[in-house]
């Protein structure tokens, strides 16, 4: 029996916390659609409601998930753009760790 990586997302899902998920999903989306940038980081062309209907989450969820990697300095941007600052913190964050201290 074959699975789809919808299929596999789901499950992925099913317990994962939001931050998680948002992290693996920028991380995907960086690997595959990567855009060169003059600054540190790997910048992703999407909007927070592209992410919500990624994830699946509220709008409201993702803004507050990405506000909140913002003031860690993890990523940066707004207005449809996402500048990955800390690839490293970004990546612990999809494994599920919950603190980088």
């Amino acid at each position: 029996m074959r699975v789809s990586e919808l299929e596999l997302r789901i499950i992925s899902n099913a317990g994962s916390s939001l931050r998680s998920r948002l992290a693996q999903t920028l991380l995907r989306l960086s690997a595959v659609y990567r855009t060169d940038t003059q600054n540190s980081g790997d910048e992703l062309i999407i909007s927070q409601h592209e992410l919500a209907t990624t994830l699946p989450a509220s709008r409201e969820k993702v803004n507050q998930c990405l506000r909140r990697l913002r003031e860690s300095k993890v990523i940066d941007g707004m207005h449809g753009k996402i500048l990955i600052l800390n690839r490293k913190a970004l990546e612990a964050y999809a494994e599920g760790e919950e603190s980088l201290a």
